[in-house]
């Protein structure tokens, strides 16, 4: 079996590349920045770099169709949203290939905040109040009826753009109007965030995880984790998936209030950080090849991080001579780093590379790391005439 994993840059794509290869898959990987770490693994047959998906479509979907003929490849699995623009092309990609996500008009939607949480209420689940936003008018107006919102653009990822209940239209930087992306005001929920990972197959779940952030640190996205058991968030996704008659990867941010109602607050119909939880035993290629009726989930507790990411941020806050840097480095120390292995090291050095390609794209851009990350595979409604 010849599986082809995008988004190489991503610690998921290493931690499927090394669990997917157990179950005796040869595994290839691709991505548009050139020091992406998942590729140094050992258990990878070959690596690709290939153009953006965003910014030159066409030569992506020429890179992808080429790799594809000449390896041989049976199953493409996508990373993040790079699915998007993959399942934009699949009906140019070979009838035997498996791409394993939806179809691009759904994946569109359940990206899309603002149409993810119409979908919900449409089903007769609840979700938080959410407006769009056509004028600074609106936006205007519903900050002076209600401070208890949080604006966002309708394509975002990693907590970008997320304004938490501004006071006024001055308290909204970057509020720039785009038709393409944009903005939408969400009410503000109280309460405990949970996150979920799920692999689906024709609306019935494959794997699921439920997990929560060891670190919290406000609105930024995770890089300390915990997986929990809850459920009622398990039978939330269930009905979800089942509903929607969804495949691919699945990921849900919900808050719990103090009453232990459950609000989903996004959807990304994508892999995220729990992937990593379910990668500790050697049944994920079952969920994504075989896709039999059980669902796997993760048995026992494991706290993981993302180790780079969690020592950067204690530099940064022992700098500040903030008491945060101690509570960090005691989660560096409680946590299992997912991307050093004795026995596959080379990603752990590359990892290092990667960061400084990332920080240069950050710099020749003027944009935040956490979005230099994803700059050029991201979907913001953009059109695909390239």
């Amino acid at each position: 079996m010849n599986i082809l994993l995008t988004g190489a840059r991503f610690p998921t794509t290493l931690a499927l590349t090394r669990n997917l290869s157990n179950a005796k898959c040869k595994i290839y990987l691709c991505d548009s920045i050139h020091y992406y770490f998942s590729g140094r693994s050992k258990y990878v047959k070959k690596s690709f770099v290939v153009r953006s998906c965003k910014h030159d479509f066409s030569g992506f979907s020429e890179d992808i169709i080429y790799i594809c003929k000449k390896y041989n490849i049976n199953i493409i699995i996508p990373s993040t949203e790079e699915s998007i623009y993959l399942a934009r092309l699949s009906f140019r990609l070979s009838k035997k290939i498996i791409l394993f996500c939806d179809i691009f008009e759904k994946l569109v939607e359940l990206h899309n905040k603002y149409a993810f949480n119409k979908l919900v209420l449409n089903l007769g689940i609840n979700a938080p109040n959410s407006y769009l936003i056509d004028c600074k008018k609106t936006a205007e107006k519903l900050i002076q009826e209600n401070h208890n919102l949080i604006f966002k653009r309708v394509f975002s990822r990693s907590s970008s753009n997320v304004i938490v209940k501004p006071k006024s239209l001055h308290g909204l930087l970057n509020f720039e109007l785009l038709d393409n992306n944009p903005w939408m005001a969400q009410e503000y929920i109280e309460g405990k965030k949970l996150y979920t990972y799920s692999i689906c197959y024709k609306g019935k779940l494959s794997a699921h995880v439920t997990y929560i952030d060891s670190l919290n640190l406000g609105i930024e996205a995770s890089i300390a984790i915990t997986n929990i058991k809850h459920p009622r968030v398990t039978a939330w996704v269930k009905r979800f998936v089942e509903e929607i008659n969804y495949t691919g990867q699945m990921a849900f941010d919900f808050i719990e209030t103090a009453s232990k109602e459950l609000y989903p607050i996004e959807c990304n119909p994508r892999a995220t950080n729990g992937l990593l939880f379910l990668c500790n035993k050697g049944r994920l290629s079952q969920s994504f090849i075989k896709n039999d009726n059980a669902i796997y989930e993760p048995k026992d507790k494991y706290k993981i991080m993302f180790g780079l990411r969690v020592l950067l941020k204690w530099l940064e806050y022992k700098k500040k001579k903030s008491k945060k840097a101690i509570f960090i480095r005691s989660v560096y120390k409680s946590h299992t780093d997912f991307v050093f292995s004795i026995t596959d090291p080379l990603p752990l050095i590359w990892c290092f590379l990667c960061h400084f390609e990332i920080i240069k794209i950050s710099k020749k851009l003027n944009i935040p790391y956490k979005e230099a990350i994803t700059e050029d595979i991201e979907f913001d409604g953009n059109s695909f005439s390239n």
